[in-house]
């Protein structure tokens, strides 16, 4: 379970990404990111459901 001040650190690392993601040129780079967003937002959704 994490904290709601853990999820917040998530959250804020989540637009960083976002941002990174839309302005990274290279395909490869920019589908790590993808990957990494979506193993976040996965890991956020599934504790909120669970508390």
């Amino acid at each position: 379970m994490i904290s709601n001040y853990e999820a917040q650190i998530f959250l804020k690392e989540i637009g960083r990404l976002i941002d990174d993601y839309y302005r990274c040129k290279e395909l490869r780079v920019k589908n790590e990111i993808g990957l990494e967003i979506q193993l976040l937002t996965q890991l956020i959704s599934s504790e909120l459901i669970s508390n």
